[in-house]
C-alpha cells in the first residue's frame, strides 16, 4: 500500500511540475508575441507619418492657376511659421492666387477684375495712392499720374491676384491683393524676392504710392524696403537739376500722409476733412462734406482732432470714414 501510494504521489509531483514548465513556456512565448506585434505596428505607424510628411512638402496644396478668374491654392492647414523654411509654399502660408485680367483703372491702387464671372473691385494691399477726388490740384496732378502708371501695367492685361485668406476683401468688400504681373514662384521665400516686381511694388518704388499696413501682412518688410529705396531715390534727385513724374507723385503722396494741418481749413480751403474723435468710444472718425453729421462737427484741434487734406492722409493718421 505504500508503495503503490509513493508511486501515485510521485506521479502528482510529475504533472505539476510539468503543467509548471508548460504554463511558463506559454506565458513566455505570448509575451514575445505581444513584442514583436507592439514592434511592428510602431514601425508601420513611423513608415506611414514619414510618408506623410514627404506628401505635405512635396506634394503641396499649391495648384497652377487657371484662367477666367479661378481662385486657386487651398487655405487648408495654413502655417503658422512660414517663411522659415525655403519650401513653405505660398498655400501653406496662408495665400491664395486668382489669375484673371484687369481693367477699368479707377486710381492708383484700384482696378476692376472678372473672378468666376463676377465682377470684383481690388485694392492694391499695403499701399496707398493719392485720390482721384483730391481739392489739392497738387494731389490731384499726383493722383492721375498714380492712375496711369497703373493703367500702362495692368490695364487689359493677365494679372495674378495672390491674397491672404485671413485678409481676403476690406470693409468696402474690396479684394485685397499683391498684384503679380507675371505668374508667381510657388514658394514664399522665392515669392518675397520677387515683390520689387509686383505692382504693389513697382507703385512704391517708383514714388507713386506710400505704405500704408492694416495689421501686419505677410509681405510688409518687402514692401516697406520699396518704400525706403524709393525715398533714398527721391533725396539723390533732389540734389540734381531734374525731377520726374513718378518723383513728384511720390513726394505729394509722402507729403499728404505725413503733413500736419496747418493750411485753410474748412470746406473750401485746403484741409476740408473733419477728423473727429469719439468722445464715448475714443474711435478717430472722419466726416466728407455731404456726409449726415459734416456740418454738426466741431473739430478740437487741443484734443487731438485734426483737419486732413484727403482720404488717403486721414487713413494714414489712424482714422476711419463715418459709415453715414
Amino acid at each position: 500500500m505504500s508503495r503503490r501510494t509513493s508511486k501515485v504521489r510521485s506521479v502528482i509531483v510529475a504533472l505539476i511540475v510539468f503543467l509548471f514548465l508548460a504554463s511558463f513556456l506559454y506565458v513566455f512565448n505570448q509575451n514575445d508575441r505581444d513584442n514583436n506585434n507592439v514592434e511592428k505596428t510602431t514601425t508601420a505607424a513611423s513608415n506611414s507619418a514619414s510618408a506623410n510628411a514627404a506628401k505635405t512638402i512635396t506634394g503641396s496644396n499649391f495648384t497652377n492657376t487657371v484662367p477666367n478668374g479661378s481662385a486657386t491654392g487651398s487655405s487648408t492647414g495654413a502655417d503658422t511659421n512660414a517663411g522659415t523654411s525655403p519650401n513653405t509654399t505660398l498655400a501653406s502660408a496662408g495665400l491664395k492666387i486668382i489669375q484673371t485680367e484687369a481693367y477699368n483703372v479707377y486710381d492708383g491702387d484700384t482696378f476692376h477684375v472678372l473672378v468666376n464671372g463676377t465682377d470684383e473691385k481690388v485694392r492694391v494691399m499695403g499701399i496707398d495712392t493719392p485720390e482721384m477726388d483730391a481739392i489739392s490740384s497738387l494731389e490731384k496732378t499726383s493722383a492721375i499720374a498714380a492712375r496711369d502708371y497703373t493703367a500702362s501695367l495692368v490695364d487689359g492685361k493677365k494679372v495674378y491676384l495672390v491674397c491672404e485668406t485671413a485678409n481676403y476683401k476690406d470693409t468696402y468688400n474690396r479684394i485685397l491683393a499683391y498684384v503679380w504681373l507675371t505668374e508667381p514662384s510657388d514658394t514664399l521665400d522665392r515669392a518675397k524676392a520677387q515683390i520689387k516686381d509686383t505692382l504693389n511694388g513697382k507703385l512704391l518704388a517708383n514714388g507713386y504710392a506710400t505704405t500704408m499696413f492694416i495689421g501686419t501682412p505677410i509681405f510688409k518688410t518687402e514692401l516697406q524696403a520699396c518704400y525706403d529705396a524709393s525715398k533714398r531715390t527721391g533725396q539723390e534727385a533732389a540734389t540734381t537739376s531734374g525731377t520726374s513724374v513718378a518723383d513728384s507723385a511720390g513726394a505729394s503722396a509722402q507729403s499728404s500722409a505725413n503733413s500736419s494741418s496747418t493750411g485753410v481749413k474748412g470746406l473750401n480751403g485746403e484741409y476740408y476733412i473733419k477728423g473727429n474723435i469719439s468722445t464715448t468710444t475714443g474711435e478717430k472718425i472722419y466726416h466728407m462734406p455731404g456726409q449726415k453729421y459734416y456740418d454738426a462737427t466741431i473739430i478740437d484741434e487741443s484734443k487731438g482732432e485734426r483737419w486732413f487734406r484727403s482720404e488717403a492722409e486721414a487713413q494714414a493718421a489712424g482714422w476711419r470714414k463715418s459709415k453715414v
